[in-house]
């Protein structure tokens, strides 16, 4: 049986997850075959390594951000919005480019007709009409097989529009002044989204501040507004394990009451509490040694306090230019925190799981197109976008057949190259799908019970179940193709290997696996 794996960093700082995955005992299997009284047959086993190309998977990778204005009478230019949700990736070619994404959307809902701040009027709660609009959005993502990042924020246009105070730009107050309100347009909002699990990979907590980003106005200004937002989005979606992120990891020490006077609290999150769904989006990703002021205190200790938060949730948000003039920097101020290593080797301590392709596109563009920012001599950029998010290779496969062919022991050994980990919400199915060899059609599949997942602490933990497939009406002496396929319970979002792309068949969107003759 699978259990919880856990992870361990390397020589390089690379961690790596190691499954050994057995086939369980299906209808018509006599007894495991640890105990089987029938002898077992040379076992036929097949290697395999990462291929370093690019791959595309869920939850995870660059983003496409799409802003999108909700009013009473609807989201504007709803047809608009759906085709870019829908649209088919424009992947990678060697070359920077900022619409160049994934199947990953960053769905960022502009809710500032409903604060009077901006309208003039009276505070609204959402009508149907925007709450019909709000879900096409997310029947669209569902249909595209897509998975999204969604935001709640009041600033119009996502513009962080400020205005003059004593000659100081300072952010337009955009919230309803009644903190009763913003709650209030959290239950609608989680009521919504607790219907989309499947497709969510994480909700950013946002609602107020500029861009969403939880600070800078009045309301975002208070402490206790920010844990009040984050507790009711936590009750609103207590039925669901979709992750909740929040800006900075103060937001965290708050809403569990934790003293961080000076320093960075201890504490330990329990994984069957609702702490357990907390994670962090960082929108002022290497912009500072502070990240443009989200490390209040100390980044190396946040960055450690919030790993046991991170390497279970997804990570990311949005790379910017290096603020050279930050008070809080440390260090050499010339030089851009992603001129080091370090900035990698980082990478696998925060679990980065997804980044704006096009934010910050000046940063971004010269990370890819310099010769001198390279990792283990690779470009750096394409480090990043093969990283991104957990990394799956499947190293070995292991067929031991019964001597008399009616039974077979499967066993698979995979690895995780990638900075992250299968997010908590994204358990997968395991499928062993067998062909007749150079045909793409099944003639047999087995669904595992258990479970595959990667969401646990760093250590590593390898469980072998030995038990059996009956493969006694399978035709003699043909030879079959065993494939590997990780995916929901109803066969959608299946997970690539990073092993070589002739090993992935798109039909049956599976692992290639090995070949046995029956």
């Amino acid at each position: 049986m699978i259990k919880d794996v856990k992870f361990v960093r390397n020589m390089k700082i690379l961690y790596c997850v190691i499954f050994v995955i057995a086939g369980v005992v299906f209808a018509g299997c006599k007894s495991p075959m640890g105990g089987n009284s029938q002898p077992e047959s040379e076992a036929e086993t097949f290697s395999f390594s990462d291929a370093n190309e690019i791959i595309y998977n869920p939850d995870m990778g660059f983003y496409r951000a799409d802003k999108i204005k909700v009013t009473g009478s609807g989201i504007t230019n709803l047809t608009t919005v759906k085709d870019n949700v829908g649209a088919d990736p424009t992947k990678y070619n060697g070359t920077y480019c900022g619409w160049a994404f994934s199947n990953l959307v960053h769905l960022r809902f502009d809710i500032s007709a409903f604060s009077c701040a901006n309208t003039g009027g009276a505070d609204g709660e959402l009508t149907e009409t925007a709450i019909s609009d709000i879900c096409e959005v997310l029947d669209c993502v569902r249909q595209k097989e897509k998975t999204a990042i969604v935001r709640f924020a009041y600033d119009p246009d996502y513009s962080g529009a400020t205005h003059q105070v004593d000659g100081d730009a300072v952010f337009n107050d955009i919230e309803p002044s009644d903190i009763d309100v913003i709650l209030g347009h959290v239950d609608q909002i989680c009521n919504i989204l607790k219907n989309y699990e499947d497709i969510l990979t994480a909700v950013e907590c946002g609602m107020v501040g500029p861009w969403g980003e939880m600070h800078s106005t009045t309301m975002a200004s208070n402490l206790d507004n920010i844990t009040a937002i984050m507790g009711r989005f936590l009750t609103g979606l207590s039925n669901v394990k979709t992750p909740l992120l929040v800006r900075q990891p103060l937001f965290i020490y708050e809403y569990l009451n934790l003293s961080h006077s000076g320093s960075v609290p201890s504490y330990t999150v329990l994984k069957n509490s609702d702490a357990y769904k907390l994670g962090m989006y960082n929108d002022g990703y290497l912009g500072s040694s502070t990240d443009l002021d989200t490390y209040k205190i100390n980044r190396s200790s946040e960055i450690e306090f919030m790993k046991q938060f991170t390497n279970h949730t997804p990570y990311g948000g949005e790379v910017c230019a290096y603020n050279a003039t930050d008070s809080n920097l440390i260090g050499d101020k010339s030089r851009a925190l992603w001129d080091d290593d370090s900035s990698i080797e980082e990478m696998y301590d925060i679990h980065l799981s997804y980044l704006n392709m096009a934010w910050n596109n000046n940063v971004l563009s010269e990370i890819q197109s310099k010769s001198e920012y390279n990792y283990h001599g690779e470009n750096r950029f394409e480090y990043i976008l093969k990283h991104m998010g957990y990394r799956f290779v499947l190293t070995k496969s292991k067929f031991t057949k019964s001597s008399d062919g009616k039974y077979l022991r499967t066993e698979f050994m995979i690895k995780n190259n990638g900075f992250a980990n299968l997010p908590m919400n994204r358990s997968k199915r395991i499928k062993v799908i067998l062909c007749k060899s150079g045909t793409n059609v099944p003639c047999a599949t087995y669904t595992l019970s258990e479970t595959f997942d990667s969401t646990d602490e760093r250590e590593i933990t390898i469980t072998v179940g030995n038990s059996e497939i009956n493969i006694e009406n399978l035709e003699s002496a043909e030879r079959y193709d065993v494939y590997l396929k990780l995916c929901n319970d109803k066969g959608k979002y299946a997970i690539r290997f990073a092993n070589p792309s002739s090993n992935w068949n798109s039909a049956l969107k599976a692992n290639y696996a090995g070949t046995f003759i029956k």
